[in-house]
């Protein structure tokens, strides 16, 4: 019978390497998310006169003042404001973005 094999000594630990710090990268410029093209844009309607009625695409808003976050779909709309009292009419036409947030100020005095 053969003699067995001395056992093999482990193998010597490699020294530890130390990493250099990595080069700092410059920040990807990262595109804006694609909304979908039906995301809501959100209207605030600000109306000096007290005694207003707002009205979108001829459809009066059924909120009361403050007019604020008024989801509205993207597009092209009137916004209108009567003055109760006079009856006078101030329209504004105005195109909303998908997910635009949107502030608009009719002063009536």
């Amino acid at each position: 019978m053969p003699a067995p094999e001395p056992p093999t000594p482990p193998p010597a630990e490699a020294p530890a390497t130390v990493a250099e710090p990595a080069e700092p990268r410059p920040a990807a410029a990262e595109a804006p998310a694609e909304l979908d093209p039906n995301t809501p844009a959100l209207l605030t309607v600000t109306i000096t006169q007290g005694l207003a009625e707002l009205r979108i695409d001829g459809v009066k808003v059924k909120k009361k003042p403050p007019y604020t976050n008024i989801s509205v779909a993207p597009g092209r709309h009137l916004i209108q404001v009567e003055v109760l009292s006079t009856g006078r009419v101030t329209s504004r036409e105005v195109v909303l973005k998908p997910g635009e947030v949107k502030e608009l100020r009719f002063d009536l005095d």
